[in-house]
């Protein structure tokens, strides 16, 4: 279960390259103006070529957005667990996006052998490609991925064949509001990379997340909270306050931090059980 990196991307670059021209008139436009980045050629009404461009890429920003939202919008159902057709196909092409996203997150939870580790919504398995990657000792005893959607577990199959590196990976079809094939307080680290929309009632996926997690374990949720849409019954769970008001509840430690990388930004949220 993912979301789009590229507006994120957008955000951190301030325009400097993200936007691309629609038309030919935008593409001149942008031409013209970044040939001259050390003139402030004054323009008609006092403007700046600087500030104008500026402006320029903050409307297009903006637009970019709007699309984007209305497209996460009606194809929300899919977003949660793609089941094939169009919108299937197409919220499984937009949460490829998230692979920057979701291999820097896995860098930040610093595995290692010792650890059994949860993914909630593997998706298409890029977190298992970085896993693969890794040294010997940062590959945890245990790899639990937790997918919904009968079209992503087929996929996961497929992918898990192709690593490089055999991993002690199983892959589990049912919603994680119960986990019986983890027992109580086993899993050192539990991660779901633009998941926790999709987890309602909240309170009740965190008390069972809760149970299985380690004392001290550490729960990661990847969040892209500017992206997604407000008016669909699927993207449940959307500010930012109320999640980590959640987690507290529910038995964790919260942190937030913001993270930056080439091709996205999001939020963490990481919670420290108790």
């Amino acid at each position: 279960m993912a979301l789009i990196d590229s507006y994120v991307c957008e955000v951190s670059a301030k325009g400097s390259k993200s936007s691309t021209p629609t038309s030919t008139h935008e593409a001149t436009y942008m031409r013209r103006v970044s040939s001259t980045p050390h003139r402030r050629t004054r323009l008609r009404g006092g403007q700046s070529t600087r500030s104008m461009q500026r402006a320029h890429v903050i409307v297009l920003m903006f637009n970019k957005l709007k699309v984007i939202k209305w497209i996460l919008g009606n194809i929300s159902d899919q977003m949660r667990a793609p089941t094939g057709g169009v919108s299937g196909w197409l919220a499984m092409q937009i949460m490829k996006t998230n692979a920057s996203s979701t291999r820097e997150a896995i860098r930040r939870l610093e595995l290692n052998q010792n650890d059994t580790f949860v993914e909630l919504g593997t998706g298409h398995g890029e977190s298992l490609r970085r896993i693969a990657e890794m040294d010997s000792v940062s590959i945890p005893k245990r790899i639990v991925c937790v997918e919904i959607s009968t079209q992503f577990r087929n996929e996961l199959q497929k992918n898990i064949a192709e690593l490089p590196t055999k991993l002690p990976v199983e892959i589990h079809g049912e919603d994680c509001i119960k986990m019986p094939y983890l027992s109580d307080g086993t899993v050192t680290k539990l991660f779901g990379m633009n998941l926790i929309y999709f987890l309602n009632p909240l309170p009740e996926y965190l008390k069972e997340i809760k149970r299985v997690m380690k004392q001290n374990g550490s729960v990661v949720f990847g969040c892209k909270l500017g992206v997604v849409p407000s008016n669909t019954e699927e993207f449940a769970n959307i500010d930012q306050k109320d999640i980590t008001d959640a987690m507290e509840d529910a038995g964790f430690d919260v942190t937030t931090e913001k993270v930056e990388i080439y091709g996205g930004n999001y939020l963490e949220i990481k919670g420290t059980k108790r």
